[in-house]
């Protein structure tokens, strides 16, 4: 097998992170208080289900004096990181935004600790290209994935066309894929956070610069404000779930495509109220040697760090 592997910001936006929390409900209803809230007097809606108290660090807003988690200033980097890999292009004249940095084997990772700033962490799984669903696949069209979510925070397709192994795409899997923890390095461009790359292959340093046979994973929570817009491109399938309903929906193989959620549009549709926090997911697919794009935009303000869902981790 090869190897591959956000704040509320100055008015609008805030940065991305991962939490997990033990607060019970169904979709479009947000839990407050209780154990699992995220930060000190969050809420935070939990699909179908619970799970344990993740949290990291707490909620995390910033205004014009900064960014702040749970009173404490958090710093916002607005350069690459040490450590990072600024985010990769596919011609000189594109330009990127971001960076990233594979911090190595999920099985050799621990959860992050303290706050993060304007890093996310995900799950990057690499596949071998001979997988059914990937550089070989007799089926590249569309299909349904269900909405909401279930209790396992996981994308569910329920259409018989598309990938024939879709339930293998994020869930580790020692004899199909190997998962990776990465951190990407969100850059402040003008009043939003923005990581972009035509060239997104994320473990090129590992020496594995054309695998493009992979999986990305993200999950979050974010405090919905008002006026927020979540922006993805990229290809190939790209499925986006706010407080558990699908926003973003790219299935299938296709060049860069583009998916945008206006919060305040959905707010009714998705069970969404100003000053309460809510469930982010964000899953993506690269599965042919034809390109590799990946570019996250957005205006939300994301609460946590960085945390692994439950049944992801691996303990030795």
């Amino acid at each position: 097998m090869r190897s591959i592997s956000p704040l509320r910001l100055l008015a609008t936006i805030s940065l991305l992170a991962l939490a997990a929390c033990s607060a019970t409900g169904k979709a479009g209803d947000a839990v407050s208080g209780g154990d699992g809230a995220v930060g000190s007097g969050g809420s935070v809606s939990s699909v179908g289900g619970s799970s344990p108290d993740l949290n990291l660090g707490g909620q995390l807003n910033q205004g014009a004096g900064g960014a702040t988690v749970g009173g404490t200033p958090v710093e916002i980097l607005k350069t690459l990181p040490d450590g990072f890999t600024k985010a990769g292009t596919e011609k000189p004249e594109d330009t990127s935004h971001g960076g990233y940095k594979v911090v190595g084997p999920l099985a050799d990772v621990p959860p992050p600790k303290g706050e993060c700033g304007n890093i996310l962490r995900i799950i990057v799984r690499d596949f071998q290209g001979s997988h059914d669903d990937f550089e070989n696949a007799g089926d590249w069209s569309s299909y349904q994935v269900a909405s909401p979510i279930g209790a396992s925070r996981k994308p569910e397709k329920t259409s018989m066309n598309g990938p024939l192994h879709f339930e293998e795409w994020y869930q580790n899997l020692p004899d199909v894929n190997q998962p990776f923890a990465v951190d990407l390095w969100l850059e402040p461009v003008g009043n939003t956070f923005v990581f972009d790359s035509t060239l997104f292959l994320p473990l090129a340093d590992w020496g594995y610069k054309d695998n493009y046979s992979f999986t990305t994973e993200l999950h979050t929570n974010f405090e919905y404000q008002g006026g927020e817009v979540f922006t993805f491109r990229g290809d190939d399938d790209v499925f986006v779930f706010v407080n558990g309903f699908l926003g973003v929906n790219l299935s299938g193989v296709h060049t860069a495509q583009e998916g945008s959620i206006d919060l305040d549009a959905k707010a009714t549709d998705f069970g969404l109220e100003v000053g309460k926090s809510y469930t982010f997911d964000l899953f993506q697919a690269e599965r042919q040697p034809t390109g590799s794009n990946f570019r996250l935009e957005t205006t939300l303000s994301f609460t946590g760090c960085g945390v692994i869902l439950p049944p992801d981790m691996i303990v030795k």
